[in-house]
């Protein structure tokens, strides 16, 4: 032992321990694996071949990106650190002060707000088994904070009540780092598709909304009133359709002005919103028509009475517009789903050719078309000349 001693560089304070037969023998240099100690003798000769160079095996251990120690836990709970590698500095940002122990040393570098869960990490074992893992965070002495992955695998308990851990130590900054960044840029993409996925709201809100008046467009009431007829067909509860047409806008807008016209048609959507209820849906169906499906007609002769209430309510009070006190009336076609008008067209048709109907019969009034009506759409094509 004292020829191989020799030959063996000196070693730091940090790493004067050696590893035999599974367990460590302080202050020696040289590192012999003896798993079964009786089944050969040493000698000078045969040690060169039989042993390994402790600097050797520490030359070995700087050179893996790793910190590996062993250390035991004794009766008291007081830790003790039998063998420390030489990957301990790299994790420190240095060398170990003089006289300063190695353990003492990581447990002062642990960050603060991790070091219970550090110090706890091994608590619940009693030998056996493993590993044991726990992340944390250790401030090196060049100011670093680094993330560390600490592994170790617990012994069987000795008999006088030790327990003694194998440890291996790893750098993971560059993983936190990796994962931080990678959950910050799927936040920023969490982000940007939520403003995508609201854009694209907004703008299907905007493709169904009328720009003048903010009612439903003709688009997005004509899908609803497919939907609409297809449940009323299967409940068995008939809908209702009200196409309402303002008496002589034309004159309005010749008399007034387009830009009185608009805002006679902006304030007519919200007066005709606040005569409907809340389930009926409302939309401008084009230029001064304006469409209202009733959605719960209920029984009796509901239909034309809701139309009439629609009716009084727009005609009840003129509107004021740029200063001035427009009186205005309509012309209502009504139109309930059946059997014969169980299709959109259908019904619309129907409810087009009973408005014509009104505004043949004096206008501002209500025309409601009867269940099988034929006639009226066929006469959709010669309605304009009455308006």
């Amino acid at each position: 032992m004292a020829n191989a001693g020799a030959r063996a560089e000196r070693m730091s304070p940090v790493a004067r321990s050696v590893v035999r037969s599974g367990r460590v023998v302080a202050d020696s240099e040289w590192v012999e694996f003896d798993t079964d100690p009786g089944s050969y003798d040493h000698n000078d000769d045969d040690l060169g071949t039989s042993g390994v160079d402790a600097s050797r095996l520490l030359e070995v251990l700087s050179r893996i990106d790793c910190h590996v120690y062993i250390g035991e836990t004794r009766r008291g709970g007081e830790y003790h650190e039998t063998f420390t590698g030489p990957g301990i500095e790299a994790l420190l940002g240095g060398p170990i002060p003089d006289g300063v122990d190695p353990a003492r040393a990581w447990d002062a570098a642990v960050h603060p707000d991790d070091y219970e869960r550090q110090a706890n990490a091994g608590s619940g074992h009693r030998g056996g088994g493993g590993p044991v893992s726990v992340e944390y965070r250790v401030v090196g002495y060049d100011g670093v904070t680094r993330w560390v992955l600490d592994r170790m695998w617990p012994w069987p308990v000795t008999p006088d009540g030790r327990l003694i851990y194998d440890g291996v130590v790893t750098d993971v900054t560059e993983l936190h780092q990796t994962t931080d960044a990678l959950h910050e840029a799927l936040l920023v993409a969490q982000s940007a598709n939520l403003e995508i996925a609201q854009s694209r709201a907004v703008a299907e809100q905007q493709a169904r909304t009328d720009d003048l008046t903010g009612l439903r467009n003709r688009r997005d009431f004509a899908e609803r009133l497919e939907r609409h007829l297809t449940r009323a067909a299967y409940d068995q509860r008939p809908i209702g359709l009200l196409l309402i047409d303002i008496d002589f806008f034309k004159q309005i807008n010749d008399w007034h002005g387009h830009g009185a016209g608009d805002q006679l048609l902006t304030a007519f959507a919200g007066r005709l919103r606040d005569a409907t209820r809340p389930d009926d849906l409302v939309a401008r169906w084009g230029g001064e028509e304006f469409v209202v499906l009733l959605t719960d007609l209920g029984s009796g002769n509901v239909l034309a009475e809701r139309a009439e209430q629609i009716r009084k309510a727009i005609a009840s009070t003129p509107f004021i517009v740029a200063g001035q006190a427009i009186g205005v009336r309509v012309s209502i076609g009504a139109a309930r789903s059946s059997v014969a008008l169980a299709t959109s067209d259908a019904l619309l048709a129907a409810a087009d050719g009973a408005m014509y109907e009104a505004k043949r019969a004096g206008r501002d009034r209500v025309a409601v078309a009867p269940a099988h009506d034929s006639v009226l759409a066929a006469r959709v094509g010669n309605r304009g000349a009455t308006r």
